[in-house]
């Protein structure tokens, strides 16, 4: 089962590969490209949203197997997506990269979420979630915002059709809904009383 998570969630960098290498890309390639690891980000960390919310539910434990590596992907594809954007669409240029941060509020949105995120990535390592025990209350709960934010980059960056970053925002409110306390504990009861 591992191995086939790892295999769905390194499937859209193979695509990509696949496109550059045989020229399948768009007439904008880095923008494509950027797009696409943006994409993969934010849909495996809506995933692994997903796997919290299946545990609320269904009150079992093993549903979590697999939120530390859907985790670790959308960190990977986050780095990814910010060094193609940094690195190679603005070539480190410090100007560009300011003038971007400061007139552009999709780059401070997706900045901003990526260095929310990295805590948690730090401390699914043994010597980060020792060095970070005493804030792992805190750092677990900046995922929530780091997802709002992502999704509201994500809304940002597209000019005119914004359909697909409705059905992110609709995705991230029906997987928030299980976070609010009393609902969490009505399934947490039920799963109590059930055998």
């Amino acid at each position: 089962m591992r191995f086939a998570a790892h295999v769905l969630a390194l499937l859209p960098l193979t695509a990509i590969c696949w496109d550059i290498y045989f020229g399948q890309l768009s007439p904008n390639p880095i923008e494509d490209v950027t797009h696409r690891t943006g994409n993969a980000a934010l849909t495996l960390l809506l995933v692994t949203h997903t796997i919290t919310i299946t545990r609320i539910i269904t009150g079992r434990a093993s549903a979590l197997t697999f939120r530390r590596l859907t985790g670790l992907y959308t960190y990977f594809y986050a780095v990814l997506h910010a060094f193609i954007f940094f690195g190679v669409d603005y070539r480190f240029d410090y100007n560009l990269i300011s003038d971007g941060i400061f007139t552009k509020p999709y780059v401070l949105a997706g900045l901003t979420a990526l260095l929310l995120i990295t805590p948690r990535a730090i401390t699914s390592f043994r010597f980060g979630a020792v060095r970070l025990r005493n804030y792992a209350v805190v750092i677990n709960l900046l995922v929530y915002p780091a997802t709002a934010i992502a999704v509201l980059h994500f809304y940002w960056l597209l000019k005119k059709e914004k359909s697909e970053a409705l059905v992110y925002l609709a995705m991230m409110a029906f997987l928030f809904v299980f976070r609010i306390p009393w609902v969490k504990s009505r399934f947490t009861r039920l799963n109590k009383t059930c055998p």
